[in-house]
């Protein structure tokens, strides 16, 4: 994950978790006389971190923050999925290529925020869809094309119902062509206008407020959340319990976390940096497993009463930990997430440039770190693909490809060009990244609007902003919409 010229020493991580190494040969004593993120940064740089990371997979080497998979390549948040690639956040999915937010699904190309989907092109927000394509918002459909809202219905395109005949000559207009396929998707997006959106996806939840929350309570501000109880700004979480100011923990419960970025099993934890697990009692740590009252630690696994990497009596733990805790109010840095300089990463490598998009020199100004890293370009054969797959053989894998957009090289891979085939669709002719981008444009910002209801004209509050074209009912007039 890390691209040349960092600071950080880097293992591979069969090698990072085995016992050849001990993170605790790097512990050091905490010096009152200099600022904790002064140290914590100093340390950083000199214990080993993991390469990647992944657990309990296989064949899916090539995949981040996963676990639990089989033959999953270029994937990140994936977990107990099999034949996965270039997706993020997919659970217990199968033969599913750009996805996003899908869960127990198979067979899907370029779907988001979908469950239950077999079969599935270019849909979003669907549930319990079979052979369907480029559908908003429908649940237990079969064989549908560019609908929306619909229910418990079959052959239909564009909301109306058509014979079995007709919706399959329909259907091969728009199969094979990268042409036709971007034509469908520009009369799907302007009949999706026509339609009424629901204010916010919030399924069996009580008093939440935010956006694609489920099976929660009490959880404010929340986005992309499951099961969360108790929770505020909490986002990509799974099963939290009190926590507040959290991003990507989960798939394991958690209970008492603040400020929390990744790892999952944590109890009563503060401040984690990145990818831990099973923490209880832990504050201002990175990359730590299996272990208990840490503070200020990185790479540490099963282990416990360390500061800085250095193990203490349990007494003097406490004491010296409370000593550190009372040097940083004073400097004003207990209580505050770690500072940019502590980052692994450069800015426009993670996240933050997808919510938060700033330029390089915005970056400089404000000493926020920025990678200017890129790849070497391969010297193979590179290849324009034909628009239509029939016409395409198996020595394209072997070339490379241009995309259209942002001009960089990629190439396809063998399983992805026989998912293609099989479920008749064009070669795309932009990179993974380029159609990962644009898949996350279908989805609404993460923030609160204060907009009315398109038909009762009631206050809501809704990720729609007032500007957007889109007609938005409150979710008493939706119900009544699609249940009519």
């Amino acid at each position: 994950m890390y691209s040349p010229g960092k600071p950080y020493p880097v293992y591979e991580q069969i090698f990072w978790w085995s016992d050849e190494w001990d993170p605790t040969d790097y512990g050091r004593p905490f010096d009152f006389n200099r600022s904790f993120f002064e140290q914590f940064h100093a340390l950083q740089k000199v214990v080993p971190r993991l390469a990647i990371y992944n657990y309990n997979s296989e064949n899916s080497y090539y995949t981040a923050y996963s676990g639990e998979n089989k033959n999953c390549f270029m994937g990140i948040d994936l977990g107990g999925c099999e034949d996965v690639y270039y997706s993020n956040w997919l659970i217990k999915s199968k033969n599913c290529i750009d996805c996003s937010y899908t869960y127990s699904s198979e067979l899907c190309y370029q779907c988001l925020y979908c469950e239950n989907c077999f079969n599935a092109d270019f849909c979003q927000e669907c549930e319990n869809c079979t052979d369907s394509m480029f559908c908003y918002d429908c649940k237990n459909c079969r064989n549908c094309f560019g609908c929306v809202g619909l229910r418990n219905k079959e052959f239909h395109i564009f909301n109306k119902p058509v014979g079995k005949t007709e919706y399959t000559g329909f259907l091969e207009q728009y199969r094979y062509s990268l042409i036709q396929q971007e034509k469908a998707w520009r009369l799907f997006e302007e009949f999706r206008l026509t339609q009424p959106h629901r204010s916010a996806v919030m399924i069996d939840s009580e008093n939440c407020s935010g956006d694609y929350i489920y099976h929660s309570k009490n959880a404010k501000n929340c986005f992309d959340a499951v099961r969360l109880w108790d929770c505020r700004y909490c986002y990509n979480s799974l099963d939290i319990k009190d926590g507040y100011d959290c991003y990507q923990p989960g798939l394991v419960q958690s209970e008492l976390v603040y400020e929390v970025h990744g790892g999952n099993t944590l109890f009563n934890t503060k401040f984690i940096l990145t990818s831990s697990r099973g923490l209880t009692d832990c504050e201002y740590c990175d990359q730590c497993f299996y272990s208990q009252d840490l503070f200020g630690c990185i790479g540490i696994k099963r282990n416990r009463f360390c500061i800085f990497n250095k193990v203490y009596p349990e007494d003097e733990y406490h004491d010296l930990k409370n000593r550190i805790i009372e040097h940083m109010k004073k400097t004003g840095e207990y209580g505050e997430f770690f500072p940019f300089f502590c980052s692994p990463f450069g800015y426009n490598e993670s996240k933050a440039q997808e919510y938060f998009p700033i330029t390089r020199e915005e970056a400089g100004a404000k000493n926020i770190p920025w990678s200017d890293y890129r790849a070497p370009l391969p010297t193979d054969e590179i290849t324009e693909p034909s628009d239509d797959i029939r016409a395409v053989d198996d020595k394209i894998i072997e070339k490379i490809i241009v995309c259209a957009v942002s001009q960089k090289p990629f190439r396809l891979i063998k399983q992805e060009l026989d998912f293609y085939r099989q479920k008749r669709l064009p070669i795309p002719k932009k990179s993974p990244q380029v159609r990962y981008e644009e898949r996350m444009l279908r989805r609404r910002p993460r923030k609160l609007f204060k907009r009315i209801c398109s038909k009762c004209e009631l206050p809501i509050q809704t990720t729609y902003s007032p500007e957007q074209r889109e007609i938005v009912f409150c979710e008493k007039c939706y119900l009544q919409s699609v249940y009519q």
